[in-house]
């Protein structure tokens, strides 16, 4: 290792003071520039820790996405379902009401094609509507009219 007055000797423009602050105003800049340097690299780890924070957030709320696209999915197929059944049941209800129909009207038809002719049954109709409900398997007591 050369001694210092050889250093000074490479240098014979700059007086020794000269150098010595030439020397100590590098040193001060480049100890700034190193931290200035420290503070980038924190602040760069700190981004980095945020970005891999923000990945794995994006990736819980991706997994989420897609569990309730899925589940989406599911509740259009089912719902789907629901329409079709619907219309089944509608369409059995509506054949069910005209068999019934059909039903009463034959039992209906047949009544009237039996001993009782119609004048007979559109007597009884009159005679029962006439004494207000009172006639013919009537189970009221009798009304007194207005007379």
């Amino acid at each position: 290792m050369p001694n210092s007055e050889d250093i000074y000797s490479e240098f014979p423009f700059f007086a020794k003071e000269e150098l010595i602050n030439i020397v100590k105003e590098l040193s001060l800049r480049l100890l700034n520039q190193s931290e200035d340097h420290l503070k980038l690299l924190e602040r760069v780890n700190a981004m980095e820790k945020q970005y891999e924070q923000l990945l794995t957030r994006n990736n819980v709320l991706q997994r989420v996405n897609d569990q309730v696209l899925k589940e989406k999915m599911t509740m259009k197929n089912y719902l789907y379902q629901l329409k079709d059944k619907i219309m089944i049941l509608e369409k059995e209800a509506e054949e069910n009401v005209t068999r019934s129909l059909t039903k009463h009207e034959e039992v209906f038809q047949e009544f009237l094609s039996s001993s009782i002719g119609r004048t007979t049954l559109a007597s009884m109709i009159y005679v029962i509507s006439k004494n207000h409900g009172e006639g013919i398997g009537s189970s009221e007591a009798p009304r007194k009219s207005k007379s």
